[in-house]
């Protein structure tokens, strides 16, 4: 392989990652099922809920030096319990700020979940970052979605990944696309901290707002 054609790989690489970063908007509805609780010695304590939601995330160019783009995340779901006699019902949100990078993406804010019955408030930090290599993508997260887990890592190939959760756990998910824009995406968990646990699944659609993306360097 000469020189040109070396350059001319590394920029199609380049773009690829660039242009998969996602698109200026994507909105996803979805339903949440799983079970959490807890194991004492000769039983257990189960609570079944069912947590229907929705996700939105934007983006927002800037021309500088140090970021390609500005992230906006929001994701609301209400929890509701379908044991009479069982936990509270409740909402699980998160908010969060970010910047991408040519290959790189990460986002901080807020991780906000309420109980109704008795009224309980609980306010903690979420945190996402992603690394983007052609095809591949490596996630990490600190209480980055409304329902799950305390922390996750993961990794994908063209949406398909599996992924470990701190500190007993594990997911597998899916995103299929159904068209241009529209995609289902599918997940399933489960993880245990110290006697507690907590596992279920998501069924959800997902619209991305279509764009024209160039590689930058390339003609």
């Amino acid at each position: 392989m000469n020189a040109r054609c070396l350059v001319l790989s590394l920029l199609s690489v380049a773009g690829a990652a660039r242009a998969q970063v996602s698109a200026p908007a994507e909105l996803s509805a979805g339903i949440t099922g799983f079970s959490s609780g807890y194991t004492y010695r000769g039983g257990a304590l189960v609570d079944s809920f069912l947590a229907p939601g929705v996700d939105a995330q934007l983006r927002l160019p800037r021309r500088d030096a140090w970021t390609d783009h500005v992230r906006f995340i929001a994701g609301l779901n209400a929890v509701m319990p379908l044991n009479r006699e069982g936990a509270a019902p409740g909402i699980a949100s998160v908010a969060r700020v970010g910047a991408d990078f040519a290959r790189v993406s990460f986002s901080a804010g807020v991780n906000l979940r309420a109980d109704a019955t008795p009224a309980h408030l609980v306010l903690l930090p979420s945190l996402a970052a992603t690394v983007r290599l052609s095809n591949v993508a490596l996630e990490a997260g600190v209480m980055d979605r409304p329902v799950g887990a305390l922390a996750r890592v993961a990794a994908s190939y063209r949406g398909v990944g599996v992924g470990y959760l701190f500190p007993l756990g594990g997911e597998a998910f899916a995103r299929i696309p159904l068209g241009n824009a529209w995609s289902l995406a599918l997940r399933a968990y489960g993880f245990k901290v110290l006697s507690a646990f907590n596992a279920g699944g998501t069924v959800g659609v997902v619209y991305r707002w279509p764009q024209n993306v160039k590689a930058k360097g390339a003609s």
